[in-house]
C-alpha cells in the first residue's frame, strides 16, 4: 500500500520538530509551516504520489503522549502574539464544518498500547496549521486518512515515536509489524 506520511519543518522556538524528523525517517515529507505553502505542497504530493492512504503528523509541544485526532474542523484560526494579528476563516467555503478521520482510531490505540506506547484519541486537531492540513487531506483524497499529534522527543524518544508510527503504518496497510522487516 502506498502511504504518504507528512510532518512539519521546525517552527518558532522548536528547532527540532519530531513530526518532520519521524516523517522523513519513514520515507515521508516535511511540510512548510505556512498555510498557503503547506496547501500547495500537500496538494502537489497527493497529485504526484497518488497515495492509497495519508498519515499526517504534527508537533503538540505541551502534550505528553501521542494524540490520534478524530475530526478536522473547517476553521483556520491564527493569532500572532504581540503583533495584534488575529484572524479566523473557513478553510473551504461551503465545505462541511467537520470531517471525521478515516482511520480505525480505537484499533490503532489498542495496537499502540500493546506495543507499550500510550496514545489518546483527541476530539479535534485544533484550529491552526495541523488542523488545516488534516482538513485538506480529508477533502482532497479518498481512502484512509488521519492525523497524529506527537509530543516532543523529551516526552517520547525518537526510537519510541518511530516505533509508534510504524505500528500505525502497519495497521493502515493491513499488515502486522512482525511480518515486515
Amino acid at each position: 500500500m502506498n502511504v504518504l506520511v507528512t510532518g512539519f519543518e521546525p517552527w518558532d522556538a522548536h528547532a527540532v520538530n519530531p513530526s518532520g524528523e519521524v516523517a522523513r525517517a519513514v520515507g515521508g515529507v516535511e511540510l512548510p509551516v505556512d498555510f498557503r505553502a503547506a496547501d500547495r505542497e500537500l496538494k502537489k504530493l497527493i497529485q504526484r504520489r497518488r497515495p492509497d492512504a495519508l498519515l499526517m503528523l504534527g508537533l503538540a509541544p505541551t502534550r505528553k503522549t501521542l494524540s490520534l485526532e478524530a475530526v478536522a474542523l473547517n476553521v483556520d484560526h491564527h493569532e500572532e502574539p504581540g503583533k495584534n494579528e488575529s484572524w479566523r476563516r473557513p478553510i473551504q467555503r461551503d465545505g462541511p464544518l467537520a470531517v471525521e478521520a478515516r482511520l480505525p482510531l480505537n484499533r490503532l490505540q489498542q495496537r499502540l498500547r500493546k506495543s507499550g506506547i500510550h496514545a489518546s484519541i483527541s476530539h479535534h486537531a485544533g484550529t491552526f496549521l495541523c488542523n488545516h492540513v488534516f482538513y485538506r487531506g480529508l477533502t482532497w483524497m479518498e481512502g484512509p486518512c488521519g492525523f497524529v499529534h506527537v509530543p516532543s522527543f523529551r516526552e517520547l524518544s525518537r526510537a519510541r515515536m518511530l516505533q509508534a508510527v510504524r505500528v500505525i503504518l502497519h495497521a493502515v496497510a493491513g499488515s502486522s509489524p512482525e511480518a515486515t522487516p
